[in-house]
């Protein structure tokens, strides 16, 4: 269904105006496609507005599309016939227009699950019939146009309640009735009650085919919502793989740029390596002359190396005659080392002898430190009693003593 949305009257509402959508008997929505405004989706959708249409009957399955409709407006959509049924998935129903259809009859129970219906239009019909209880339960109806139809009243359209309560009235009263649609009283009773089961019938038939198509519908919209998932992902994946074709075209011109780039200095090296290839010949020029200078200076050096030899040779000998007197000086050496250690034992020994006299020495040291200091005290008396000779005597005799002593220990 191809639709253009717009808000009108403070309502979001769907437009429906391609002749070539709906062409057949009966017809099933399956899905709205168009551009929502910014925020919107089918669940905002309160408006719907079907113009230029070929459909003799009221579309189904509109309720599973648009879930919150509360205004039906169908124009010149050559619809023939709508009943209970068509209006029973739209509780919340407050506006609906009929305007230029071929309809005929508006029965009994046609709107009896729109209680809070409160505009109906059915202006430029062919309405020959009401019938008497069709408005009388819309308590809060407060607008109607009935205007070019068969059946005329004082005032066609009016839009306040107590107008709309004087029209109720006169339907009431029967002034929009139709031979065609009423039941004469010399019909069987019997008669009629068949008539209505087989109604009845048909009805049940076909309420069970519409509840299975409304299931395979039901079906058929979650498969299509999963469609619209994958082609959703789908598009994300050919955005992004957009981005990255654009990103190879930005890199591929800078591959280029530098391709360009390598070819001036693929030339620039080919210069280069002319020059090169230039400069290699006379390069190998001067190593041809190098080479034969090399070749004799090789043979001057081959005629050194056979000199070195022989000198080496008499190196050689003259290394030998010293290796063996230096081995006769290790023999030698042997010995003398022989030699010192014996004389290295009697040193020890001297050495031990030495030590204890040194010993022997420190105590007679300490001795003479304690004799000396006999003496000091000696001398001390000797200040005192210097009028005694004797003791100068001995003294002196003492002294002569220690002298002895001293000299021969």
């Amino acid at each position: 269904m191809d639709s253009w949305w717009q808000t009108y009257r403070n309502e979001y509402q769907c437009v429906v105006q391609n002749k070539e959508v709906f062409d057949g008997n009966r017809v099933t929505i399956e899905k709205a496609e168009g551009n929502h405004e910014s925020g919107k989706s089918d669940d905002d959708v309160k408006f719907f507005y079907l113009t230029g249409a070929n459909l003799k009957y009221f579309p189904r399955n509109l309720e599973y599309v648009f879930k919150n409709l509360e205004l039906i407006y169908i124009y010149n959509s050559k619809l023939i016939e709508i009943t209970s049924e068509d209006l029973k998935p739209f509780p919340k129903l407050k506006y609906f227009k009929l305007y230029e259809n071929p309809i005929e009859v508006i029965r009994e129970n046609l709107f009896i699950n729109n209680p809070d219906l409160e505009v109906l239009y059915l202006l430029s019909n062919k309405i020959n019939h009401i019938d008497p209880k069709a408005l009388s339960h819309l308590n809060k109806l407060r607008a109607i146009d009935l205007n070019d139809n068969v059946c005329k009243f004082d005032k066609d359209q009016v839009e306040t309640r107590s107008e709309v309560l004087e029209i109720i009235k006169k339907i009431e009263q029967g002034q929009c009735l139709s031979p065609k649609y009423t039941t004469t009283t010399t019909e069987n009773p019997l008669i009629l009650k068949i008539k209505q089961h087989k109604q009845q019938n048909e009805n049940l038939k076909l309420k069970n085919v519409s509840n299975e198509k409304e299931q395979n519908i039901k079906k058929f919209t979650e498969e299509n919502q999963k469609l619209r998932k994958i082609i959703d992902d789908q598009e994300k994946i050919l955005k992004e793989h957009k981005t990255k074709i654009e990103e190879m075209t930005q890199n591929n011109q800078e591959i280029k740029d530098k391709f360009k780039n390598f070819e001036t200095k693929n030339e620039e090296m080919e210069k280069n390596v002319e020059k090169i290839l230039e400069i290699s010949e006379k390069l190998f020029e001067k190593l041809e002359k190098q080479e034969i200078k090399s070749q004799n200076d090789f043979i001057k050096l081959s005629a050194d190396q056979t000199k070195l030899l022989e000198k080496n040779d008499q190196i050689f000998e003259t290394i030998l005659k010293h290796e063996n007197e230096f081995q006769d000086n290790c023999k030698k050496f042997s010995v003398d080392q022989g030699k010192l250690s014996t004389n290295y034992e009697s040193l020890n020994n001297q050495f031990s002898n030495f030590t204890l006299l040194v010993d022997e020495l420190m105590k007679k040291e300490d001795q003479l430190k304690v004799a000396n200091i006999n003496l000091d005290q000696c001398d001390a008396k000797i200040r005192k009693k210097s009028a005694n000779d004797e003791l100068e005597k001995q003294i002196d005799e003492f002294f002569k003593k220690f002298n002895d002593k001293t000299k021969n220990p």
